[in-house]
């Protein structure tokens, strides 16, 4: 009976938490990988027809899958650039325009290895992990949205060029840094 009720909660979280990734295709994604990088190809939405000085528009997120038992949990994190919510201004865009366009991207990645980290560090309970792993990645989504604004306002959208190289080798150490987060599956022992 107690492997019965397991089993229900692990299938339950799975659909719960399998919504937790947003749906895209994958020929529409693009994983992050350190030997990938963007180009200007891989924008697919059409320019939005509104009055913006905006020359691209970086569509990039991250997100889990939970599966837990009495004893463990495991989580699949995936960080990922949407093709079909990302649009260049192709008449304007320039290889250094794309260069802060992939750290709006790579911020996204070092976010997902910030949740990584805290996820791996945390110390979970069979009563406390649905609560305690939205909190965490909801911290961890308003972090991300946080860097990713304060990015633009410094860099000035790439037009500060001194600011943009140093956030170039801010995200570079970053990625650096979380290195040893970067396995995609994170498995965790539950405190009693």
């Amino acid at each position: 009976m107690k492997i019965v009720k397991y089993f229900l909660i692990i299938v339950v979280t799975e659909i719960i938490y399998s919504f937790s990734i947003p749906k895209v295709a994958d020929g529409d994604k693009i994983y992050w990988s350190k030997s990938t990088k963007l180009t200007w190809d891989d924008f697919k939405e059409p320019v939005p027809n509104t009055q913006t000085s905006t020359v691209a528009y970086t569509n990039s997120g991250y997100g889990y899958k939970l599966s837990y038992n009495e004893d463990s949990a495991t989580f699949v994190l995936d960080c990922y650039f949407d093709k079909t919510k990302s649009w260049v201004k192709k008449a304007q865009a320039n290889d250094f325009i794309l260069k802060h366009e992939q750290g709006h991207f790579d911020i996204t990645y070092t976010n997902s290895l910030r949740l990584r980290k805290t996820l791996k560090e945390h110390k979970f309970t069979l009563q406390n992990i649905n609560d305690d792993v939205k909190k965490i990645v909801n911290a961890s989504y308003d972090a991300n949205f946080k860097e990713q604004e304060l990015y633009d306002a410094e860099t000035n959208h790439s037009i500060i060029k001194e600011k943009q190289e140093e956030w170039n080798k801010k995200i570079e150490k970053d990625i650096n840094d979380l290195d040893i987060y970067s396995a995609k599956t994170i498995a965790v022992k539950l405190n009693k």
